[in-house]
């Protein structure tokens, strides 16, 4: 009986190591499945419009999928794989550029367009306000002109 009780517990605790450890693979397939998913969503599809690798059904963008996969798989980590893909498609493949010497416009550029805009509306508002654009000549000028224009006029009929 004791015997029995014993083979019992063994293969009960056996039934649990497996389970557990099967437990242990598939948390680390869900850790891969979500690293793959990351690193395909920060990637741009070279083919199609606007896409992520993740959205894109194109070959190309199968074929990069399949490849950050199988770097994944090899133990790379996210900025390995990142690299490898801006080494070989340029920095284009990324969805978010770095800031650096070459993005610095890609960046900024918008917020300077939008001062630069800015500065040029104050300015051309200002030269429609200013002393320099307005009548020099008050009402009482502009009639006594008139008067003078007349008389000229008349002196020549």
């Amino acid at each position: 009986m004791n015997k029995t009780i014993c083979c019992c517990g063994f293969v009960s605790l056996f039934l649990f190591l497996t389970h557990a450890y099967a437990d242990l693979d598939n948390i680390k397939a869900n850790k891969m499945s979500d690293r793959i998913s990351n690193l395909t969503n920060q990637l741009r599809c070279l083919v199609c419009q606007n896409q992520s690798l993740a959205e894109s059904e194109a070959p190309l963008a199968i074929d990069l999928k399949r490849q950050v996969k199988n770097m994944v798989e090899q133990g790379r980590t996210d900025i390995e794989i990142r690299d490898y893909m801006v080494a070989r498609y340029g920095e284009f493949i990324l969805y978010e550029p770095p800031l650096n010497i070459k993005t610095v416009l890609l960046w900024w550029g918008p917020f300077l367009i939008l001062i630069g805009m800015i500065l040029m509306i104050r300015n051309i508002i200002a030269k429609n306000n200013s002393p320099n654009l307005k009548n020099r000549f008050s009402a009482f000028d502009i009639l006594e002109a008139r008067e003078k224009l007349e008389r000229n006029n008349e002196g020549k009929k």
